[in-house]
């Protein structure tokens, strides 16, 4: 448990990114499988985007969610757990 948990590290964090950026791509599974009443990010900017409402919705979901992104990326970088391959 002590030597595997380490090794497996940077797979992990790297899945769980890779997961993430993958789930915005698969909007067609997301929409038949979520709920009634139910939103995700991907299918409410999806709306927004077909229904032409607000545009500065899609704008400020997109700026937080790549903010979100390099913050994630520097705080891993900083505690050493690597994203990029070496």
């Amino acid at each position: 448990m002590l030597v595997t948990l380490p090794s497996i590290q940077n797979g992990d964090a790297a899945g769980a990114i890779f997961a993430f950026v993958v789930s915005f791509e698969e909007l067609n599974a997301t929409l038949f499988l979520v709920g009634p009443g139910l939103a995700t990010l991907p299918i409410h900017v999806f709306s927004q985007i077909q229904f032409g409402a607000e545009q500065v919705v899609v704008a400020a979901a997109s700026t937080v969610q790549m903010a979100l992104v390099i913050v994630v990326i520097f705080a891993l970088e900083k505690i050493g757990l690597s994203v990029a391959t070496r």
